[in-house]
């Protein structure tokens, strides 16, 4: 006679409520434990895990910043601290004070938050610290508001010794009515609106332009399956769509290609495989790259060039989707373009007097005005299509203009057709 063992393999639910609202600040942990009831000395046959994350609010009583004094740092040892970002916020600076009259520290700080559908690293700031004895060290770094903040202090497990430190975290924000500013050389007159909602603020905004952007089309696209070491099982083919770009260079510089429909997506893609090389007019390999463009640069020469980008997937169907895709391919300016700001739709309109120094209290709205750049400025080579892009900075404070995501991104379009004679003057 002979047992027979039947485990299901169907997913079973089991529904756990957790009411937080009593609990104070911090982390918290537990665990619902199943057990045998035969058996209950053996032990819990599985446990669930719940861990909870309160953070601590930050609100206009305290000015929106927190302050925590005699934090005692170790080497190795992590000093954790969760924040609920307020509204309205765009950056963050944390201060640190050392009481240690003697020794300097190695600190290490790192900050993190968590946005739905998008990767760690996008609101993640790491940063190592050197403080001098009774020394004072600011570090600003980009937040989203209504989110966490988690704040990692630490000295450096390398350098032996306790430190006592005080530190504060104060929060900004001067907040653009759109996180990606786009215009065109046909535009007269770019306006948008900057709302402070945290504290008064002092804004000075300024547009430069770094990047100039060539927008490539394939010249070939050709889908064919790949060979046995790429066969699924039961004899499913793996298939290959391999695009082939040119372009001219007027000048030596150096490009960035980017793909921006499959770029920065990697095993979450439905595609496989975004591989590209690129080729001089000799056929000579200069350089190659994946699916993270901000990872490949290559200094160029004058001349002609090819790129060919590489893309598999086992549809044949859906390469054939990608028969036209569009390929960026980034050029550093060798000076980058500002563009002036103003004030008042008036004085962009004469180009009078330009944006001042200007604060923006809590709840107001403060216009700003940018003018196009003008034809004669736009780098060489830059035709119908292309366009340049560059950064948008919007507050006066030095440590707030490099707080990560800050400045805000902008693309600036070349839409004029061709090249205009200037009218004669009578």
């Amino acid at each position: 006679m002979s047992s027979v063992l039947s485990i299901a393999h169907v997913a079973r639910a089991v529904s756990v409520r957790v009411d937080p609202t009593g609990l104070p600040h911090g982390v918290h942990y537990t665990a619902v434990k199943a057990f045998d009831v035969d058996n209950p000395e053996k032990g819990p046959v599985f446990e669930i895990p719940v861990t909870i994350i309160k953070p601590k609010a930050v609100t206009a009583e305290s000015s929106y910043e927190i302050v925590a004094r005699d934090v005692t740092l170790k080497p190795g040892i992590i000093h954790r601290e969760f924040l609920a970002v307020p509204r309205g916020a765009t950056w963050a600076s944390i201060t640190i004070k050392s009481h240690d009259v003697q020794q300097s520290a190695h600190l290490v700080l790192h900050t993190l938050q968590l946005k739905n559908y998008l990767s760690c690293r996008d609101y993640e700031a790491f940063k190592g610290i050197q403080v001098a004895p009774q020394g004072e060290v600011t570090f600003a770094f980009a937040v989203v508001e209504d989110g966490t903040l988690e704040i990692c202090l630490s000295k450096w497990w390398t350098n032996l010794g306790d430190i006592l430190v005080d530190y504060r975290v104060t929060f900004n924000g001067l907040k653009p009515d759109s996180p990606v500013f786009s215009m065109k050389t046909s535009d007269g007159v770019y306006q948008f609106e900057v709302r402070s909602h945290v504290r008064s603020e002092d804004m000075l905004p300024a547009v430069s332009l770094k990047q100039h952007v060539m927008v490539l089309r394939p010249t070939e696209s050709k889908i064919r399956p790949l060979g046995e070491r790429d066969i699924l099982p039961k004899g499913r083919p793996v298939y290959e769509n391999q695009f082939t770009y040119t372009f001219s260079l007027s000048k030596a510089t150096e490009v960035t290609p980017s793909c921006p429909l499959l770029s920065e997506l990697l095993y979450e893609s439905e595609y496989e495989s975004q591989l590209w090389m690129l080729f001089d007019c000799n056929k000579r390999l200069l350089a190659t790259g994946d699916a993270y463009p901000n990872k490949y640069n290559a200094k160029l020469e004058k001349g002609d060039y090819t790129l060919k980008l590489h893309v598999r997937h086992e549809q044949r169907a859906l390469l054939e989707r990608l028969a036209d895709l569009p390929l960026h391919l980034s050029q550093k300016l060798s000076t980058p373009i500002n563009l002036d700001v103003y004030g008042s739709h008036a004085q962009a309109l004469v180009g009078g007097k330009k944006f001042p120094a200007t604060i923006a209290h809590p709840g107001a709205c403060v216009p700003v005005y940018v003018t196009p750049c003008p034809c004669d400025k736009l780098p060489k080579g830059c035709s119908t299509g292309h366009f340049l892009t560059g950064s948008v900075t919007i507050c006066k404070d030095e440590q707030g203009k490099k707080s990560g995501d800050l400045p805000y991104p902008v693309s600036h379009w070349r839409t004029s057709q061709k090249e205009q004679q200037k009218p004669q003057q009578h």
